[in-house]
């Protein structure tokens, strides 16, 4: 009678555990496929601006910073750049990189630069971006939370919302910009 009583229990522990890990999965593959259709949008083609980079431009990151349960470092050591993207065309690609140590969990970091006429709009706002890793370095995957952009000094600013991994070397991006006050 004891052997039984343990054989049921270690039967039911085992099929909880399988269950519990069963939606885990499922709900991380959810998670993932939200993410993707919201933030992996179709490939299309790009026209790529020509002329001189004389606008000036500043792109802030925010890096995620974890939390209990979510595996891995969230910064990276990759090579990120980024493309601004406007009413005429799309900006040629852009290193971000600042002296010290860039993208690392929970920093926020800008970049000034100068580039293209995109075609930002009356109020010189970017309409949308591209972020691209070359998944280089020894944490190469990074955890984005969001994007803002500030146009040829323009009051007005965009926020791209990512919140999602960027692991892989296909370009992300992101055309729902949120407009909001500059930091």
């Amino acid at each position: 009678m004891m052997m039984k009583v343990r054989a049921t229990t270690l039967i039911m522990t085992l099929t909880i555990t399988m269950v519990m890990m069963m939606m885990m999965t499922m709900e991380t593959n959810a998670s993932e496929w939200r993410a993707n259709q919201h933030h992996q949008l179709p490939k299309r083609s790009y026209k790529i601006c020509s002329g001189p980079s004389n606008v000036p431009a500043r792109v802030c990151t925010n890096t995620g910073s974890g939390f209990w349960g979510e595996l891995g470092d969230h910064g990276t050591d990759s090579v990120i750049t980024i493309s601004l993207g406007g009413s005429k065309c799309h900006s040629t690609w852009q290193e971000l990189d600042n002296p010290g140590n860039t993208f690392t969990p929970g920093d926020f970091d800008c970049f000034n630069f100068n580039t293209q006429d995109v075609g930002a709009g009356p109020y010189n706002t970017v309409s949308s971006i591209r972020i691209h890793s070359d998944m280089s370095g020894a944490g190469p995957g990074w955890k984005l939370e969001h994007v803002t952009t500030q146009y040829n000094g323009s009051s007005k600013c965009k926020s791209f919302r990512y919140s999602m991994w960027i692991n892989d070397t296909y370009d992300k991006e992101h055309r729902r910009p949120k407009t909001t006050s500059c930091v």
